[in-house]
């Protein structure tokens, strides 16, 4: 229903306007009589000519900017009316479907190394990372954050890089130690 009031005023500005240029055809051919017309004392100037057909020019092209708008939201329409109509035909999910890929997902997550992202500032190594997250950190440890991480030298590792380490290793670590 919104598509159809929105035609209508479209619809209506354009005709309002053809109205007006219309009107302002009118006026210019009767002010063009008047001046010019026979008996009469006064002559129009020639730039109140050019002042009436840049008018004129002006309508029309805001006649045609309009037109172009008017033909461009009818397209829009159209196309809105097609992905509405295709939408409402699609089959919803049943919930069965739904649940079975909730499943699926939960279990990615599940079998997917949990991590924590900490920022290496100057100074800092990875073996007070694991430190302070309560680990004991051995060499086979501080080895496979390196390997996830990408790096084979903990002395390389830049500034401000975010290092991730695995939360199995830090578990299992924190069990060991209590």
């Amino acid at each position: 229903m919104g598509m159809q009031n929105e035609k209508r005023v479209l619809t209506t500005l354009v005709l309002a306007l053809a109205v007006v240029v219309l009107g302002a055809f009118f006026v210019s051919g009767y002010l063009l009589d008047y001046f010019a017309g026979p008996g009469s004392s006064s002559s129009i100037e020639a730039d109140d000519l050019e002042h009436l057909q840049v008018s004129v020019a002006a309508v029309q092209a805001e006649l045609s900017r309009l037109s172009k708008l008017s033909e461009e939201l009818l397209e829009r329409q159209a196309e809105l009316l097609s992905l509405t109509s295709s939408l409402a035909q699609k089959e919803p999910q049943a919930p069965e479907e739904q649940v079975e890929q909730l499943g699926q997902v939960e279990q990615a997550a599940e079998a997917a190394p949990r991590t924590i992202e900490l920022r290496m500032m100057r100074g800092d190594t990875i073996w007070a990372f694991l430190h302070r997250l309560g680990m004991q950190p051995d060499a086979q440890l501080v080895e496979n954050v390196l390997r996830l991480n990408g790096f084979s030298d903990a002395r390389r590792i830049p500034a401000g890089t975010y290092i991730r380490i695995p939360l199995q290793d830090t578990t299992s670590s924190r069990e060991e130690t209590n």
